[in-house]
């Protein structure tokens, strides 16, 4: 097992232990009552793409079409009520190993996108919702590089060939490029590609690239001198500044900002920071000094915050105003809680339990008054993903 793919799995399993007891911290006059669903099977056929790339740098694509069984969710009666029209993206190892899948946003017509021996991860929309990416290991790579695939599986293409992509692929606003961070050599680099897998570009020494809305701007993580630093670069690389110690940096809606995790209590513990996109100004939001707040996300107008905290001993779902005020807990005490995500029209977040045994995905109202379970088993189903359908 390569380096990289021991660090996934140990971090699997690490969260997957993370079990602990808490009180009830639901937002006053709602429950955490969930609503489940019934599931059959059906049969469908899927076409399964490799690719390769010859000396010449050119890529060619080979098909091949296998028989898989693709779980259909149906609703008992009529779809959740309230839950907006979408298709929710997501890893699961039901079948054996990591694979992905794709779903309503009711958690009906399960179907499976990937299937093959190799673990399948990270899988996000394209911003006009005609496409997935995602990364693999597959094609006897030593790490993950990045795929494309349409959103019934077919035409999967392998875009990147530098090895050991770390984290999701990110988007540019126009869905004409992408952004990816390695962890290959002694230190992580951030990249551009088109979504056609060329004119690959180096840009800077770093991780988690965020894009600024309008394209013009990346923040993203770099260890300098022995600390991780939030930096702010243009989209092509070029001047790069540091803002901040931190890392996970990601966007305001307008651009105006960006929201960072951070260390406290003698560097031990994290919390939530945010800093003008100038470096001016910094603010710390929460104030977690023995917990760890971690992996923060804004809605999509920018006025809400959710996160994953281990508060009170138990990974659970937290959201707060973008000012750190009226912080309140979405979930319960029954699992550890992870993945959170707003749904483009922030009303909604999507989120992940996981305990020893098995994860699930959830989708609730951002006030707490109704969370519906989309998916059961006894397999892993995290990393959710979420493109809205008009009707």
């Amino acid at each position: 097992m390569n380096q990289h793919r021991r660090k996934r799995l140990v971090l699997s399993i690490a969260i997957a232990l993370i079990i602990g007891l808490i009180s009830s911290c639901a937002p006053n006059g709602s429950q955490f009552t969930v609503h489940e669903q019934q599931t059959n099977s059906e049969s469908s056929s899927v076409e399964n793409r490799s690719t390769t790339r010859s000396d010449e740098g050119s890529v060619e694509t080979q098909s091949t079409t296998s028989e898989i069984t693709a779980e259909v969710s149906t609703s008992i009666s009529k779809r959740f009520e309230n839950v907006p029209d979408g298709k929710i993206v997501f890893v699961s190892n039901r079948e054996y190993s990591n694979d992905i899948y794709i779903m309503n946003s009711d958690g009906s017509e399960v179907t499976q996108l990937t299937n093959n021996r190799a673990e399948d991860w990270d899988p996000v929309f394209s911003p006009d919702g005609s496409m997935i990416v995602f990364t693999s290991d597959r094609d006897n790579q030593p790490g993950h590089e990045v795929y494309s695939m349409n959103l019934d599986g077919t035409n999967q293409t392998r875009l990147t060939f530098n090895g050991y992509v770390y984290g999701p692929p990110v988007f540019s606003p126009d869905g004409k490029k992408i952004y990816y961070s390695t962890a290959w050599g002694p230190e992580e680099s951030i990249y551009e590609t088109s979504i056609d897998g060329f004119g690959e570009t180096w840009l800077a020494y770093g991780s988690c690239p965020s894009v600024s809305r309008d394209g013009t701007k990346i923040t993203y993580a770099s260890y300098h001198e022995g600390y991780w630093g939030v930096y702010v670069m243009d989209a092509d690389g070029s001047n790069q500044k540091a803002l901040a110690v931190g890392f996970n940096p990601s966007f305001s809606s307008d651009g105006s900002e960006i929201m960072y995790v951070s260390w406290t209590g003698r560097a031990v513990f994290e919390d939530i920071f945010v800093i003008n996109s100038d470096g001016s100004d910094p603010r710390q939001l929460t104030y977690e000094n023995s917990n760890y707040d971690f992996k923060p996300h804004y809605s999509p107008d920018g006025t809400k915050i959710v996160f994953p905290s281990n508060r009170d001993d138990q990974f659970v779902i937290n959201i707060m105003d973008s000012d750190g005020n009226n912080q309140y807990c979405l979930t319960d005490n029954e699992n550890s809680y992870f993945y959170p995500v707003f749904a483009p029209n922030g009303q909604h977040i999507i989120f992940c339990s996981l305990n020893r045994d098995s994860g699930d995905i959830f989708i609730a109202s951002v006030d707490g008054s109704y969370v519906y379970q989309l998916t059961e088993g006894d397999s892993f189903n995290f990393s959710a993903s979420f493109f809205p359908v008009a009707n």
